[in-house]
């Protein structure tokens, strides 16, 4: 698997996506989907670790673009960690549609 999400805890209200590799089609549907669930009706920062993440498919993005559109009004910000490249200019563009705040960086850094 090229991907975790991890839910949101009372120690770290954040829904966190971490992606290794190469994100095919069908891991973006499985992955866009868990990403959905965790949020329970709830809203909830959201950080993308993309630090490790070669590529992905379009299907991949397709899959998560469709997934966030219903829960936009959940996800109060994005930070995306490590972003380079296409995998940078996707999750911006992301979170522009989304019309949220996002901030994009090459670590780990400070909180969400």
């Amino acid at each position: 698997m090229s991907w975790t999400v991890i839910p949101p805890t009372d120690e770290n209200p954040v829904v966190t996506a971490v992606f290794d590799g190469y994100l095919s089609a069908d891991e973006g549907k499985a992955s866009a989907s868990a990403f959905r669930v965790a949020f329970g009706g709830m809203s909830f920062a959201v950080v993308w670790d993309v630090t490790r993440m070669t590529g992905f498919d379009g299907g991949a993005r397709g899959a998560w673009a469709k997934a966030i559109w219903p829960i936009r009004n959940q996800i109060n910000s994005l930070k995306v960690i490590g972003a380079k490249g296409k995998i940078r200019v996707a999750a911006t563009f992301l979170a522009f549609l989304l019309g949220k705040p996002c901030e994009v960086v090459t670590s780990g850094g400070p909180e969400v």
